[in-house]
């Protein structure tokens, strides 16, 4: 399948008319090579296993031109589409049919347009083996909730299939510390009196509540939720394992991120 995810994305890009040879570098040792090239190396890196020792035998080039070709292709698609990601407003114009999609699948709200959750990916300890100058400390990405290094994302899927994802963030910091840096609030609360409607989000009970994010009820200390709040929180988890289910298929299919096959010190090179 992968195979074909990059043959897709190079027919797309000589449809586009991207152009067909790109530089890389900096003048001393700046290369010309293929777009399609580019992003071969770019997609094969991303698969398992992607050590550069055996994609050289694949792709030809040294060790460090193929370094050299990825990390220049990282960096230009993120900054390409990282605003696109993170922008909800491109989608705002099909709220109403989102609201009114999970309303007819038996939702509890009729203005429900997306679920919300954060992920957090492991990752070897930054300082490693042979870090002479770490750009992080230990405790930076330590995380005491999952008991691990690794760093924080915050993501929202849409009825059409389509997510929006913001990070990376310290794997030490919360998810409701993370979720205030999104500024989603900020932006419903303008999509809001654009439309003159409000919409909201759904997510577990580590949000805070409000009329823009609707939450997995949680029982107060020494309480205990009532009938009508436990069949609630069941009829809305059915719901929200689909954001669960996203960030396991994004692992599963690119097995860079995962972090006992590639990212242990020793897996990687």
């Amino acid at each position: 399948p992968q195979f074909w995810q990059v043959l897709s994305a190079m027919q797309w890009l000589r449809a586009d008319g991207a152009p067909r040879v790109m530089a890389i570098g900096k003048e001393k040792h700046r290369m010309w090579v293929r777009t399609d090239h580019i992003f071969m190396v770019f997609l094969r890196r991303l698969s398992y296993p992607a050590r550069w020792n055996n994609l050289k035998k694949i792709l030809g080039g040294s060790r460090a031109s193929l370094s050299q070709i990825y990390n220049w292709a990282l960096r230009y698609i993120y900054s390409v589409f990282c605003p696109l990601v993170e922008d909800i407003h491109i989608w705002k114009h099909r709220f109403p049919m989102f609201a009114r999609r999970l309303s007819d699948m038996g939702a509890a709200f009729d203005n429900l347009i997306a679920f919300f959750d954060g992920h957090f990916d492991p990752t070897a300890r930054p300082s490693g083996d042979g870090a002479i100058h770490p750009t992080l400390k230990d405790y930076q990405t330590y995380s005491f909730l999952h008991s691990a290094h690794g760093f924080m994302y915050q993501a929202a899927i849409l009825p059409n299939g389509m997510s929006l994802c913001w990070g990376p963030y310290l794997g030490k910091d919360h998810d409701a510390k993370t979720y205030l840096w999104t500024d989603i609030l900020t932006d419903l609360m303008n999509i809001a009196e654009e439309l003159n409607r409000v919409f909201s989000l759904f997510a577990d009970s580590a949000y805070p509540r409000s009329r823009f994010m609707q939450v997995i009820l949680k029982a107060n200390p020494g309480g205990q939720l009532s009938r009508a709040e436990r069949r609630y929180n069941v009829l809305m988890q059915r719901f929200r394992i689909v954001i669960e289910n996203l960030f396991s298929e994004v692992t599963t299919y690119w097995h860079t991120l995962q972090l006992a096959t590639n990212k242990k010190i020793g897996k990687q090179d």
